[in-house]
């Protein structure tokens, strides 16, 4: 009512421009709220010139009230304390009572009290909770979740037999096949362990391979503990110096479920081909050459071959013959223009060896292939790793 007579004075006043003193001292301060915002206030006057703002940032205001015009529903004769107001009807809270007035702490107590706004909204809602909280373990069920879960695992269970081969089968194809053996063997001094070396770690030094290297005889078995990293693929190299009638003992305990490479190393050199201030003597290869020492590798090299041609014996995926110590008839690698005419000796010194290789391959339906290398220059070594990896996976 004292809105409207409030109103209707400053209709006339307007409208008619009447100046009694009565109606000046009713619009006074004619106050009225136009909208709640989250962090403001806005209200206007009876002298109608724009509207003017209370900073509510210090307020947490009631969601209901944001963006919906006047909530008190009143016209004020002069201004207000709006915050007090809005803490009082329980349309806003504190964010910080202990920095804020005395009397706006005790409006908000009083309308936590009497649980108006804000405050009857978080009761319900921690009502709500408290419910909910209180339903019976069974009614929380995902009943649907729960039966599409145990008829999964029925089966599973009833086709464990089918799982468990396919498990197998994959750990086979995806981790076991891509662990790959390589075997090398060959004669004392051929090489072998300065390849091994190479292959192991590419950077090794000329001088750490020299000092490292030494004579081997008899029966004996050298593994390098780890694996070399070639992609996807881990390659694990050993030598192996063995009589005749071991190899298929041997070869049945090295390539148990791996893919596997066999490399024989041979060699037209017996020694190291280096000076004793460790310069290289480039030999002839028509003239240096150890002949003796030739066929006896052609003789071993017959054993170890022919133990892989054994029926009983698991068979290698490839055979490979490295021809060594190239590097003693030549300044340039095997593929360099330069090196034609050493390659064409040396392979037609090791003629038989090569033809005896590669038909035995031939016969037991594996791939040959010849390199020309040596392990002090890495020359090829790491070309060998290719071959192997391609000729299993094709890669």
């Amino acid at each position: 009512m004292k809105r409207t007579y409030s109103t209707l004075i400053l209709f006339f006043s307007i409208c008619f421009g009447m100046d009694v003193p009565e109606i000046r001292s009713q619009i006074k301060n004619f106050v009225t709220v136009i909208e709640v915002r989250e962090n403001k206030l806005v209200y206007s006057t009876y002298k109608f010139a724009g509207t003017n703002e209370v900073d509510l940032s210090d307020l947490i205001v009631f969601p209901g009230i944001i963006g919906k015009g006047d909530p008190f529903n009143a016209t004020y004769p002069e201004m207000v304390d709006f915050k007090y107001l809005l803490l009082k009807n329980g349309y806003a809270k504190l964010k910080k009572p202990s920095a804020a007035p005395s009397y706006c702490v005790s409006a908000e107590n009083d309308a936590q009290e009497k649980r108006l706004g804000i405050w009857r909204q978080s009761e319900q809602q921690s009502s709500i909770q408290q419910q909910s909280s209180k339903k019976p373990f069974l009614s929380t069920i995902n009943w649907k979740k729960l039966i599409n879960i145990l008829w999964k695992l029925i089966v599973v269970l009833s086709t464990l037999g089918i799982t468990t081969a396919i498990a197998r089968h994959l750990y086979k194809k995806i981790y076991i096949q891509r662990r790959i053996r390589l075997l090398i063997i060959g004669e004392p001094f051929s090489g072998k362990t300065a390849l091994l070396m190479s292959l192991v770690n590419s950077s090794i030094e000329k001088e750490e391979i020299f000092k490292l290297t030494g004579q081997s005889s008899g029966v004996t078995e050298k593994e390098r503990q780890g694996f070399i990293p070639r992609g996807k693929f881990e390659i694990y190299p050993s030598i192996s110096d063995i009589p005749g009638h071991f190899y298929g003992t041997v070869w049945d305990k090295f390539f148990k479920e791996y893919n596997h490479a066999i490399i024989i190393v041979i060699s037209a050199f017996k020694e190291n081909g280096r000076n004793s201030d460790g310069s290289i003597r480039l030999l002839d290869s028509y003239k240096d050459i150890d002949q003796k020492y030739i066929h006896i590798q052609l003789g071993s090299m017959k054993a170890y071959i022919g133990g892989v041609a054994s029926k009983f014996t698991k068979k290698p995926k490839i055979l490979i013959l490295y021809i060594s110590k190239f590097d003693l008839f030549s300044e340039f690698p095997p593929e360099d223009s330069s090196s034609q005419k050493t390659k064409q000796v040396l392979e037609e010194l090791f003629s038989e060896h090569i033809e005896f290789a590669a038909k035995t391959a031939k016969d037991i339906g594996i791939p040959f292939k010849l390199i020309f290398g040596s392990a002090i220059e890495k020359w090829n070594t790491d070309k060998m790793l290719d071959v192997v990896i391609n000729q299993l996976y094709g890669i």
